[in-house]
């Protein structure tokens, strides 16, 4: 049995097109920005 795993959490740096994709692929992922 796997332990728990907590929230994944992301650093997303506020930089141009860095930020956005970042973004990005959060909503894709389902995550809210």
């Amino acid at each position: 049995m796997s332990p728990a795993r907590p929230p994944i959490r992301i650093a997303v740096p506020n930089k141009g097109s860095l930020a956005e994709s970042a973004a990005g692929m959060l909503r894709e992922a389902g995550y809210a920005p």
